[in-house]
């Protein structure tokens, strides 16, 4: 008898223990372990065939292989754990939220322009506002700005910051420390915050706070662009040369392919609504990149989303042509005093022929 009731504590123990066990790992969103085996990812899925369900289907980065018509990209998670541990391991937890950007105060469709902005140039986010930087009703879509920063040591201007988030309820501020390397957590947290708070909204514009960037221009190119859902569009910069030294040096160790895959140069972009599942779904897999704009090549090229080129996205500079600068979507690059001047000239009358 006392065998029996042993061997029944003994059944009923394990059960117990892999019931508690199993609950608990459900709870668990991104475990402490990152597994480093090599897949291939597919990179042919339609945008109808992302995943759309509101957690993750895989919860931690691995090594992975990307291929394209051109080249095979390696990208090794212990070489990135090795050279960017932070960029890895890094966990996005904002000090300032925006929970309710996308749900409340619209019945439109949304087009949200993010600027990828420094803490301590309140200077270019005033100029901005002062021109175009508020939330209003363009053609058929209520357009709202937000800004993407991060933090710096200067307690002074971290608190002119809250502030000025409280003021214009327009700021995103994780708590990772303003860096060029830490761009790519911006990319990877904004993509997060997305996907649990805007993810449904039809389109994203992107840009940084150096640059003239278009509303007006932004929501006619996407009424106007046939198949506008299909990529993301932008300055396409096309296989270029990896360099290998400099401020955007990849070592050999960190990407052995010769070239880069495709990416919008600038930080300058526009994407569809539908894409930010996927992309999200991407960068929970891959490691991360240590420069943002390639980060988001290889996001989209794991996640199967095209690029689409269009010359009006002038990411290198442009001739001061009141009527080019009025049809262009977005300029790089701009001082606060040369931008606010530009503006002032955009509302002189003058006559444009143009078929745009």
């Amino acid at each position: 008898m006392a065998k029996y009731l042993k061997a029944t504590l003994v059944v009923l123990c394990s059960f117990l223990c892999g019931f508690i066990f199993k609950e608990i790992s459900q709870l668990i969103r991104v475990p402490k372990t990152f597994y480093s085996e090599t897949h291939t990812l597919p990179t042919n899925k339609s945008l109808s065939s992302a995943p759309t369900t509101a957690e993750p289907y895989l919860t931690f980065r691995e090594t992975v292989t990307l291929r394209d018509k051109a080249y095979t990209y390696t990208l090794n998670l212990s070489q990135y754990e090795k050279d960017y541990f932070y960029l890895q391991s890094y966990t996005c937890q904002l000090l300032i939220d925006m929970e309710e950007f996308c749900r409340i105060g619209h019945e439109e469709p949304l087009f949200v322009i993010a600027i990828k902005s420094h803490a301590t140039f309140a200077d270019r986010r005033e100029v901005h506002r002062n021109n175009w930087a508020y939330e209003r009703l363009m053609y058929t879509y209520k357009v709202k700005p937000l800004y993407l920063l991060g933090t710096v040591t200067n307690n002074d201007t971290m608190r002119a910051v809250m502030k000025e988030a409280k003021d214009f309820q327009d700021i995103l501020m994780w708590d990772f420390t303003e860096n060029h390397h830490n761009l790519a957590l911006k990319e990877r947290c904004f993509l997060e915050w997305l996907h649990h708070h805007c993810k449904e909204e039809s389109f994203l514009g992107k840009g940084d706070d150096d640059e003239f960037l278009n509303p007006d221009a932004m929501v006619r190119y996407v009424q106007r662009t046939p198949n506008v859902t299909e990529a993301i569009h932008g300055n396409i910069l096309m296989h270029l040369t990896v360099d290998r030294k400099g401020r955007n040096q990849v070592s050999m160790e960190l990407l052995s392919s010769p070239r880069l895959p495709f990416f919008p140069a600038g930080g300058g972009y526009i994407m569809p609504g539908r894409s930010i599942p996927a992309l999200y779904h991407a960068s929970l897999r891959l490691p991360v990149f240590p420069l943002d704009d390639v980060y988001l090549g290889f996001l989209a090229l794991a996640a199967g989303i095209p690029f689409k080129h269009d010359k009006r996205f002038y990411s290198f500079g442009l001739r001061l042509d009141i009527c080019l600068f009025r049809e262009a979507i977005i300029v790089h690059r701009f001082l606060p005093q040369d931008l606010k001047k530009l503006w002032v000239r955009l509302r002189e009358p003058v006559r444009c022929d143009t078929k745009s």
